[in-house]
């Protein structure tokens, strides 16, 4: 079996790219949009080089995982989390850039310029996002959300909201495709989409395996994006050890139910994944949620 390469860090560049993030208000989906056009205008988010050396690449993939060592907020399994998904996405033919905190601290401006050249991949339609480490909720300050909190994900300073993972997502170009994995607490609605899966899976209804608007969240999307989350909002997410090694709980319940059920729906992979962490004894229950309501969810899991 061939050597896999060790997980990268994101290192920021020497000279700052002409346009800065932090002039980007990633919640208002009109700023993002400009930032979008500006930064492939100027290739201010250039693509990761591939390992072969060749100039397209169809399937590209982010990766992070935050233990948060040495701090209050430390976790064991995030970053085993993220060497396990790296594998699986290679093994699967990713490109695969992978985001730790084994060396340094992952900032707020690490995780979205990695994501936004993702998404505004030059040749790449097929796009995978998988985020484990903390989540959190704060005090909504735009009157978006019923309960007043909006989702977050924790970094060790700062907090990436929903708000703004919805405003990047919505730069997926019609044509592509992101896949979105986020292992954390308070993730159920963590990217905001407009549309979640109907709950029922049993019986006569015909809004069975269907998804259906979700009022409280504001855009669509172009391209299709979809979020597998770790629980609901209201719920947290485990980090626990797992057939040996320290794991995110959800995780391990995606990675077991790929290897275990060739040829799966993306009903299947949600199936298996709450059996998997019931059988755990875990108090998680992780959804779908779409960006476009004509999402398949019967459709053979082709990430």
């Amino acid at each position: 079996m061939a050597m896999l390469p060790p997980p990268t860090l994101y290192t920021p560049p020497l000279e700052p790219p002409p346009i800065f993030l932090d002039t980007v208000d990633f919640t208002a989906k009109e700023d993002i949009e400009v930032f979008a056009t500006k930064a492939k205008e100027a290739g201010a988010l250039p693509a990761l080089p591939p390992r072969d050396g060749s100039a397209h690449i169809s399937s590209a993939a982010l990766v992070v995982g935050l233990d948060y060592r040495g701090t209050q907020m430390e976790l064991a399994g995030c970053i085993n989390d993220a060497i396990n998904v790296r594998d699986m996405l290679i093994s699967k033919g990713y490109e695969v850039h992978t985001i730790t905190d084994e060396f340094e601290v992952v900032t707020k401006r690490d995780v979205c310029m990695a994501l936004m050249s993702l998404i505004l991949h030059p040749t790449a339609t097929r796009l995978y996002f998988h985020y484990s480490g903390h989540g959190s909720q704060v005090r909504d300050a735009n009157g978006d959300e019923i309960d007043g909190l909006d989702e977050c994900l924790a970094l060790q300073f700062e907090d990436i909201l929903d708000d703004e993972l919805r405003g990047m997502v919505c730069c997926v170009d019609e044509g592509k495709r992101l896949m979105c994995v986020l292992d954390c607490c308070h993730s159920g609605s963590g990217m905001d989409l407009k549309y979640t899966l109907y709950e029922s899976f049993g019986g006569g209804n015909t809004r069975k395996n269907r998804f259906h608007r979700d009022s409280r969240s504001a855009v669509s999307t172009r391209g299709e994006v979809l979020l597998l989350s770790g629980c609901q909002d209201e719920q947290t997410s485990a980090d626990m050890t797992v057939r040996g090694q320290a794991q995110g709980a959800m995780t391990a319940s995606i990675l077991k139910t790929l290897r275990d059920t060739p040829k799966l729906r993306f009903i299947d992979l949600l199936r298996g994944c709450r059996d998997e962490l019931k059988r755990m004894n875990c108090g998680q229950y992780p959804s779908f949620s779409s960006g476009r309501s004509d999402m398949d969810i019967n459709r053979v899991f082709d990430y």
